[in-house]
């Protein structure tokens, strides 16, 4: 794209920057999230070379984030404001301190790992490509649900598919909250699990996906990625008082 681009063209120009800008952040949080997922393996298991892999991620995201301050240099102003809360300001460069605390302390940990943990440590297996969802696995997605009710959550799961049982996790569309996990009951053919009536009266969406339990093998998730890792593996409703009242007064 910058190759064809008339560069010359401020409006063309800032679209480049900008471009390059949402590059590095990706290449940056994919590396903190990678990293995140080692460090997992490292408190499971004691792992050292998960340890030394989170610092080797994390080294890697902290480059790409820090090379976003020469494509910025002298494009955007030093604080940034679009609006009165502390995270509505700033410029990239504020961020630097906290990634590198962040990354000293991995360093620590891998160091103290290093000097405490023999070369022994458990092994850890890593799966080189996901298993496929069996086939006649499938869900119908409610259209809404209903506020301060309960909603009945189902997933088809044929007798031949070799899944064991499946959890429902699922929390509202509200980052501060964490996933709340439900084993699901088997009925004929599906596996089933409610949600109860006091957690739905909210004003929040509800996002949920299930997590399959197959025989002797690692857990699948449904809906899960797609092989190009460029769906929404989880699936998101609203109640009904969104989709009557709440969409109309924000149209």
């Amino acid at each position: 794209m910058r190759a064809s681009a008339d560069g010359s063209e401020a409006q063309v120009a800032r679209t480049l920057i900008d471009l390059d800008v949402l590059v590095r952040l990706g290449r940056f949080f994919a590396g903190k999230f990678r990293a995140a997922v080692d460090y997992a393996v490292f408190e499971a298991t004691g792992d050292r070379g998960a340890i030394e892999s989170v610092v080797s991620r994390y080294e890697e995201a902290r480059e790409a984030y820090s090379s976003i301050l020469d494509v910025v240099d002298g494009v955007y102003q030093d604080d940034l404001k679009f609006g009165s809360e502390y995270s509505e300001h700033g410029h990239w460069a504020m961020r630097i301190q906290d990634i590198d605390d962040d990354l000293r302390a991995v360093r620590l940990e891998r160091d103290r790992a290093a000097a405490g943990i023999p070369q022994e440590a458990t092994q850890v297996a890593h799966r080189e490509s996901r298993l496929p969802i069996p086939s006649g696995v499938r869900h119908e997605v409610p259209p809404a649900y209903v506020r301060g009710e309960p909603l009945r959550i189902a997933l088809d799961v044929p007798d031949a598919s070799g899944i064991e049982g499946v959890t429902l996790r699922y929390r509202h569309v509200d980052q501060s909250e964490t996933f709340r996990e439900v084993p699901m009951t088997r009925a004929a053919g599906s596996y089933e699990a409610t949600i109860g009536a006091a957690y739905l009266n909210s004003p929040y969406p509800l996002m949920y996906f299930f997590e399959l339990s197959p025989r002797a093998d690692a857990p699948l998730f449904y809906p899960g990625f797609v092989d190009t890792l460029s769906n929404q593996p989880y699936i998101v409703i609203n109640s009904t008082r969104w989709n009557v009242t709440e969409r109309v007064q924000k149209g």
